[in-house]
């Protein structure tokens, strides 16, 4: 189950990769967050709402999660989209992998949850196996902008991805509610998105906007994600739930491959999908 609800949250997030890159090729990253987040937490709290239970109400867990949406989803979010924007889903998604780095060191830290040799083993090979992927040759006229700027925003948004990670672990020992810790995450970060499209005199919602679809589209599969991560935090570790999750370049680089025909990396991605899979197996071996 934990191995499963994590996949399924890397898959979402490599389609979400996808998805995102249609829609900014004609919204702005904010504004393309003002669409996929609300997108989101419509749908969390309504799914929320009709289950919610006073009597479990967690004040504490209820704090890490409004902690965790802080930082996760809107800022990564507005990280992810702006280097998307640059250099495309594959190359964000790639660097994406260095999360389960931050979120295993930090889960050390926090939980005491030091990862077994075998657990090593596969997050080295999955790493691995990304950066094949991520060594993959980019099409001439992809990048926009500095390059070390887009690797930048790619690199704190995995950072921040990891570090929430354990957090929101910390509250689901506490109240263990993916629902829960989603939907609190998610209005903490619709917040602070409107609250900067405000500061900035940035519209919001502007759902008539040509290219807006994309970006609900992309907020149902970063919220059913999110989700599936939760869920999969409340009953696995860290060390395991974190590199499956960040498998997730793979997915993007297969979904670009079949539904976009971009077929000029396949020999690099059959070594870096081969060496991701061996490093998901050596994880899996270890759930007991």
């Amino acid at each position: 189950m934990v191995v499963g609800l994590a996949l399924a949250a890397a898959f979402l997030l490599g389609l979400a990769l996808v998805l995102g890159q249609q829609g900014l090729r004609r919204i702005e990253p904010l504004t393309g967050a003002a669409i996929s987040l609300p997108s989101a937490t419509a749908i969390l709290c309504l799914l929320f709402a009709l289950r919610f239970d006073a009597a479990l109400w967690n004040s504490e867990a209820a704090l890490y999660f409004a902690l965790s949406g802080v930082l996760f989803p809107a800022a990564v979010t507005l990280l992810g989209f702006e280097a998307n924007r640059r250099v495309g889903p594959v190359l964000t998604a790639s660097i994406g992998n260095l999360s389960p780095v931050f979120a295993v060191a930090l889960a050390a830290l926090l939980l005491g949850e030091l990862p077994r040799p075998l657990q090593w083993i596969g997050l080295l090979v999955i790493a691995a196996g990304l950066l094949v992927l991520l060594r993959a040759p980019r099409r001439a006229g992809t990048v926009h902008g500095p390059l070390w700027l887009a690797i930048g925003c790619a690199v704190l948004g995995a950072a921040i991805r990891g570090f929430v990670q354990p957090i929101a672990k910390l509250g689901l020992a506490l109240w263990p509610d993916p629902l829960a810790a989603a939907a609190i995450g998610y209005v903490v970060s619709v917040t602070m998105i409107f609250s900067a499209c405000l500061l900035l005199r940035r519209p919001v919602l502007q759902l008539r906007r040509p290219g807006a679809a994309w970006f609900v589209g992309l907020g149902l599969c970063n919220g059913a994600a999110v989700l599936c991560m939760f869920a999969a935090l409340g009953s696995g570790e860290v060390a395991v739930v974190a590199p499956l999750v960040a498998t997730f370049p793979l997915f993007t680089l297969l979904i670009g491959w079949i539904a976009l025909r971009q077929r000029e990396s396949l020999p690099r991605m059959l070594i870096g999908a081969g060496l991701t899979v061996i490093g998901v197996i050596c994880l899996v071996t270890t759930v007991g």
